[in-house]
């Protein structure tokens, strides 16, 4: 049950990579997504990831929207 736990931290710290590269501008600092360094988009993640959904709050533009809704189905 460990490797499972630890394989989820894995997975979730990789979204939070891509999130920190391309999807930064997007966190809104009012509903408590801060994306300003990669531990902050880490945390966030693994606390919108696990405990609420992040893409009820977030907001993208239309430019990035092919790119943010394959991020958000996968």
């Amino acid at each position: 049950m460990i490797w499972v736990a630890i394989l989820g931290l894995v997975v979730l710290y990789i979204y939070a990579l891509v999130a920190f590269a391309f999807f930064r501008a997007s966190f809104d600092q009012e509903n408590l997504q801060y994306c300003h360094t990669l531990y902050e988009c880490v945390i966030t993640i693994i606390r919108f990831g696990l405990v609420g959904d992040i893409d009820e709050v977030q907001t993208y533009s239309y430019s990035y929207s092919i790119w943010s809704d394959s991020y958000s189905f996968s």
